[in-house]
């Protein structure tokens, strides 16, 4: 009795390995047909691009000039400026700050989450920049 209970288990475990097999098998063909059938190809066999490349213009810089009592600030935003610049990889006369507002005392979590949030953001902007190419 036990070795027909064994037997018996091993064999619906086959059957189960085989059907899991069988349906991925059958997922994984019809996922290629409809890449074939939906993806529009050129007459040179190449999927055309997605995107097109535009260049694009960075709006006129604006001055604003630091009053006598704002000379703190002025410094502040030449540090964010150059900080920016570095960050973005962008000349620092492609960048216009305008001014400064405090956003008040925030929670490290918060500042962490929005952190991360910024770098997933960026790689997956610099990921389809390669893809592009």
């Amino acid at each position: 009795m036990q070795l027909g209970s064994l037997r018996f288990g091993f064999e619906v475990m086959l059957i189960g390995f085989a059907g899991v097999f069988i349906a991925l098998s059958v997922l994984y063909v019809l996922l290629v047909l409809m890449e074939r059938f939906f993806t529009k190809k050129n007459r040179t066999g190449e999927a055309p691009p997605k995107t097109r490349e535009m260049k694009v213009l960075a709006p006129p810089r604006q001055e604003t000039p630091v009053e006598a009592g704002e000379e703190g600030d002025g410094e502040l935003i030449a540090v964010i400026t150059a900080a920016l610049s570095l960050y973005l990889q962008k000349p620092r006369a492609s960048l216009a700050i305008r001014g400064i507002t405090p956003a008040g005392k925030t929670n490290s979590w918060v500042h962490y989450g929005r952190t991360r949030n910024m770098d997933v953001k960026n790689s997956v902007s610099l990921k389809r920049r390669e893809k592009r190419r």
